[in-house]
């Protein structure tokens, strides 16, 4: 996508552009503002915690940014700004943007993909494949895969050594999925992100096409979904078992090793570090953040950060201590009544 698709959208203004800059300026995909990793990027910020992450970061690579109008009044923050990026461009309505440029993108990136068209599976002799499976375009499938009876894989999909497949799986285009994993029936892997914005009346859709990768020796229960992530891809650490029926939302980063019991559910952009544990039915909210080791109680609710090492529980979730001594207390008043 050109600078100029942006700029004849006569909704944003270009405030700051660096002389090599022009209209013909391809842009490549959308980055987080706390990471700049693709050249030619562009950078959203929405809002003053985000600006100081994007003010925090060292973005080496050419990128642009657009952000709310309200958002470039502090002087010395515009100052900034204009420092790092290629280009600024203000808008008054940043999250109709988005999902304009989100839907542009998406589309440039799959309009190769012919969703009818099943690849040949001669060039998958090293494979065990069932009947009715589909394989779509550019998919690569490593030694001793099995897929069995009723796999789906759109296409752009690439599957590592010795993992086994279970019937009626439905892979989506920008999954890896590492070696030896295990992905039991009706499990859903890179399907749109639940992301929408509510403008005018109409909730306008956020089109996601971050993918999955997901590493090797991870095991997925029934039922599962895992949300492809919106500009970049939601990750599984290695090593890592998910149970039945758990809710993986996009952009979530899960860490090594990490236990996710029977209907956990993780929202946009949480993320857990290794060896986490949730607790059957457990929920952590978006952009919240579990630090190495900690402990989630069954259907207890994440809606802060918690440091390494942590064990909690309860509705919101607080130390496994204190919503014990909460109970007793509970308990006790239910009695005098």
């Amino acid at each position: 996508m050109k600078l100029s698709t942006l700029v004849s959208s006569g909704e944003l203004e270009i405030v700051h552009q660096s002389d090599h800059i022009t209209l013909d300026h391809e842009i490549t995909g959308v980055d987080l503002p706390e990471k700049v990793s693709s050249k030619n990027s562009v950078v959203f910020i929405s809002t003053a915690r985000f600006l100081n992450k994007y003010l925090e970061a060292s973005p080496a690579l050419s990128h642009g940014v657009i952000l709310s109008t309200k958002l470039l009044e502090d002087v010395e923050k515009q100052k900034k700004i204009f420092q790092k990026a290629d280009w600024v461009a203000c808008v008054e309505n940043i999250d109709l943007i988005i999902c304009k440029v989100s839907k542009v993108l998406y589309d440039q990136k799959y309009k190769s993909f012919d969703y009818t068209l099943k690849q040949s599976l001669e060039k998958f002799s090293h494979a065990k494949i069932a009947e009715d499976v589909f394989i779509g375009s550019n998919v690569e499938l490593g030694e001793n895969v099995v897929l069995m009876s009723g796999v789906r894989i759109l296409g752009d999909v690439n599957i590592g050594n010795n993992t086994i497949i279970y019937p009626n799986v439905s892979i989506y285009p920008g999954v890896i999925l590492g070696d030896n994993c295990r992905v039991h029936s009706s499990v859903t892997i890179g399907s749109d992100g639940f992301g929408y914005k509510f403008i005018n009346g109409a909730h306008h859709k956020i089109w996601h096409y971050g993918g999955v990768i997901i590493g090797s020796d991870v095991e997925i229960g029934s039922g599962t979904c895992i949300d492809g992530g919106t500009f970049t891809p939601t990750t599984i650490g290695s090593g890592t078992k998910i149970d039945n029926q758990v809710q993986i939302a996009h952009n979530s980063k899960i860490g090594e090793h990490v236990i996710l019991c029977g209907k956990a559910g993780l929202a946009g952009s949480s993320s857990v570090d290794d060896y986490c544990v949730l607790g059957g039915g457990a929920g952590i909210g978006p952009d919240c953040h579990l630090g190495k080791g900690c402990k989630v109680g069954g259907g207890g609710m994440v809606n802060k950060d918690w440091p390494a090492g942590s064990v909690v529980s309860g509705y919101p979730a607080i130390e496994l201590r204190d919503w014990k001594r909460a109970i007793i207390k509970f308990q006790r008043l239910s009695q005098r009544s």
